[in-house]
């Protein structure tokens, strides 16, 4: 249970990262990728107690916590919700089900 739960975390995390980085499809494939890397390191770190992170992931990490950020905040729909709609962002789950509407409309 835990581990599909990590997977299904690990899918979310990497799909609404790279939706709101990028709009060209090679660039989101990889960050797509990159994520589901850094996501599973994590894991590994965390839940098992093994590091393997290595420096070019940590670069990787940090190039698009600056950019999912920098999205976020320049991100044209996202600028445009108003206060009700933006009430309805209180978490990550909520930020991928936009991300998800999004790509559905």
């Amino acid at each position: 249970m835990l581990v599909r739960l990590l997977l299904v975390l690990r899918i979310k995390n990497a799909e609404t990262t790279s939706f709101i980085i990028s709009n060209d499809l090679t660039e989101r494939k990889q960050i797509y990728k990159d994520m589901k890397e850094i996501y599973s390191k994590r894991s590994a770190t965390v839940h098992g107690g093994r590091n393997c992170v290595n420096t070019t992931l940590l670069v990787k990490a940090k190039s698009i916590s600056y950019y999912l950020i920098y999205g976020i905040l320049n991100n044209e729909e996202l600028m445009y919700l108003n206060n009700e709609e933006l009430m309805y962002l209180n978490n990550v789950n909520d930020l991928y089900e936009w991300t998800l509407n999004q790509r559905f409309a």
